[in-house]
């Protein structure tokens, strides 16, 4: 048997030099050592192997339960025997209770009684070190709550809620739990300490040192324990659970958009063709009636009012047809600040007097340029302005300008790099000081048919269109509202720019 190296931190040479002799007349080998003060006990076991601490209560530099508290602290692994002069049963309990592996008072010390306490301290502080070193391997957190609300956790525990072992000494068992939750956590930890019914595993939010909360679940035990009731939790981290669900329920929605899309692209393309052809002999017969009537005729207003109606119903068949991709797209790459400078030459008449289109250029020199359908490209920016201009009934600025970004940039924004097919994006912005859109319409825009305008004002087919013409490109959208303030489209295509 390998000797056994004792630490004797006792300012009373004449009690140390008893132990000495007492262990001396054994067969098993002891290193003995002694040091005089807390603070010499402290620095020896900082440099030297111990395998068990023999202290005394009465130190110049501690006493009480001071001086076994900085030892249990500081060396939680090392074995501590209690040699003292006090007969005091209520201090001998409260330091078992804490850790002590033994109470002995140097009166009734002898040399098999000292022999035995060593030798059983030091096995049941082994046995210990492998069940802490078990419970620490648990991939979980683990809290076990005694009935005084005292408790031990598992390294994973301190991990997830961001605590040293140190640091955890000092916190009570609610401080892990949100203010919004503490009530009725603290009814569950009651009841389960008491032996009462609890949850079998259920959902909750934990508090992170620095503050923060994050998801957990937890799955509680009403175990027994020294003869006295206890709480056992095992505590998952599922904030990767949460986000993963987010993203499938994001996923099915996509699939379930894209089949609606898919179906109405379907049948309005169908039905657009044939429309068309009857709305196109109801316009060359209204068309040429106009010219046969004199423009005072009382059948003349009618004509034009048939003649207007049948135009608007050919714009909506128009834009049924782009939205069905029934016409051949033709991709040529472009630079998007020539083409906007074009279309605002186009569109700026028909605004409103009291809107103002501004248009930033000084992103040309980056050569903004995508592949694209130039149509489609015209149709995307002129329906997003003139939705913006449709948002400002008291006037404002619509402002539309474009820059390049790298992967990275797209990623900082949000962006996952799955959805990423380009290492370069150009991002075109259209802007408006309008009166916003609700959150709760922000998730809808996009669906064919759906509009926030009176009857006769639109067909709810202009995001929807834009949104179809974009994703048909490989772009990405995104948008940003508020309410009263306004409005930005940030559309995102892959730049065709090459060096």
């Amino acid at each position: 048997m390998k000797p056994i190296n004792v630490l004797i931190i006792d300012d009373n040479k004449g009690d140390a030099f008893l132990i000495n002799i007492l262990l001396s007349d054994l067969s098993t080998k002891f290193n003995i050592n002694v040091a005089s003060s807390l603070a010499d006990g402290i620095i020896y076991l900082k440099t030297n192997k111990t395998d068990i601490i023999l202290l005394d209560l009465s130190l110049p530099d501690a006493s009480g339960m001071e001086g076994f508290n900085q030892i249990s602290l500081l060396f939680p692994f090392i074995p501590v025997i209690i040699l003292t002069g006090m007969n005091d049963k209520e201090l001998a309990e409260e330091l078992v209770g804490k850790g002590a592996q033994n109470y002995l008072e140097k009166i009734d010390i002898n040399t098999k009684l000292l022999f035995n306490s060593i030798l059983f301290a030091i096995r049941r502080n082994q046995s210990e070190l492998q069940y802490q070193g078990l419970f620490n391997s648990i991939p979980n957190g683990v809290i076990l709550i005694n009935p005084d609300l005292s408790f031990i956790v598992n390294k994973t525990f301190l991990e997830q809620f961001g605590y040293t072992s140190e640091e955890i000494q000092k916190k009570t068992i609610f401080d892990f739990i949100p203010d919004e939750e503490k009530q009725k956590q603290k009814e569950r930890i009651f009841d389960g300490i008491n032996g009462l019914v609890i949850p079998n595993i259920y959902e909750a939010q934990g508090l992170r040192k620095d503050g923060t909360t994050f998801p957990i679940e937890i799955n509680p035990k009403i175990i027994e324990l020294n003869n006295s009731i206890a709480l056992l939790g095992v505590i998952s981290d599922i904030t990767v659970r949460r986000k993963l669900e987010i993203e499938i329920e994001k996923s099915r929605k996509e699939i379930a958009d894209a089949s609606k899309m898919n179906a109405i692209g379907r049948l309005a393309g169908g039905i657009a063709h044939e429309f068309n052809n009857m709305l196109n002999a109801i316009i060359g017969y209204s068309k040429y009636l106009m010219g046969a009537f004199d423009n005072n005729s009382e059948y003349y207003e009618d004509v034009k009012e048939i003649y207007h109606i049948s135009k608007n119903a050919a714009s909506l068949v128009s834009d049924l047809l782009s939205f069905s991709r029934k016409r051949e797209v033709k991709l040529e790459v472009i630079d998007i600040m020539v083409s906007i400078q074009n279309i605002i030459n186009m569109v700026k008449r028909s605004l409103p007097s009291g809107i103002t289109l501004e248009y930033d250029d000084t992103f040309r020199e980056n050569l903004l340029t995508i592949k694209i359908d130039i149509m489609h490209f015209e149709q995307i920016v002129i329906n997003l302005i003139m939705n913006a201009a449709d948002s400002m009934e008291d006037g404002g600025v619509i402002r539309i300008s474009g820059k390049l970004l790298t992967i990275d940039n797209m990623i900082d924004n949000g962006f996952k790099s799955d959805e990423l097919i380009s290492n370069d994006y150009v991002q075109l912005s259209i802007c408006d000081t309008g009166s916003g859109i609700p959150d709760d319409v922000l998730d809808v825009i996009f669906e064919p048919f759906f509009t926030t305008k009176e009857v006769g004002k639109g067909t709810g087919l202009g995001l929807a269109i834009v949104y179809s013409m974009v994703k048909q490109h490989y772009g990405l959208i995104r948008v940003i509202s508020d309410l009263n303030k306004g409005t930005c489209f940030h559309l995102f295509f892959p730049s065709a720019y090459k060096v």
